[in-house]
């Protein structure tokens, strides 16, 4: 689900469609279609688009029911996230190892980092003040400081158990959650790590 500043609700189907409705009546006032069968939607900070990733590799934004464009992704599942501090919305996908940060006011790519030094599937991520955190299938934690010439991801903890990351919330002051499959519940202090550690020179 997501809503629009016209007091528009958005709603994707597992039919590869997202149906639009009126907050005041209920009433259907679009559809769209995207290819795909699982759709994920988001908000933009200023809530004047809607941005959709399928697992079709579909990734773009909606501005009105009748109104969207699909900007340039692989041709695969792709992940999305927003943040939560600026217009910036980034996409992965996971055959081309890619991450692209886009500008959710006019679809322009922003920046993009290979993901090829993280091992195996990246499972989560979330994403706020320019700075991204991916989350892996064995545990791992990575960061990627986007607003950063030639930087690159690199790891900031494993977790013991080395269980699949599913969920990574990052609050004020740069407090992160880590939720990973078995329940457990990691927390760290982004404050505490340098730019300096996050790039690649």
């Amino acid at each position: 689900l997501a809503t629009s500043p016209s007091k528009i609700l958005a709603a994707s189907t597992d039919q590869g469609t997202v149906d639009f409705f009126d907050f005041a009546s209920s009433r259907l006032v679009g559809r769209a279609y995207v290819p795909g069968s699982s759709i994920k939607l988001h908000p933009s900070k200023d809530k004047r688009a809607i941005l959709f990733a399928s697992d079709a590799g579909e990734f773009g934004l909606m501005t009105a029911p009748s109104e969207s464009v699909t900007l340039p992704s692989a041709n695969d599942s792709a992940m999305l996230a927003t943040d939560s501090s600026r217009d910036l919305a980034m996409v992965i996908a996971s055959e081309n190892r890619l991450a692209r940060l886009y500008d959710t006011t006019n679809g322009r790519v922003m920046s993009s980092t290979s993901l090829a030094s993280i091992p195996g599937a990246i499972t989560a991520m979330s994403m706020s003040n320019a700075v991204a955190l991916f989350g892996t299938e064995t545990g791992g934690l990575w960061i990627w400081q986007s607003d950063q010439p030639r930087s690159r991801p690199v790891q900031l903890m494993e977790l013991p158990d080395k269980q699949p990351i599913v969920a990574i919330t990052i609050g004020k002051a740069g407090k992160v959650r880590v939720a990973d499959r078995a329940g457990n519940l990691t927390s760290i202090d982004l404050a505490t790590i340098s730019a300096a550690d996050a790039s690649t020179p």
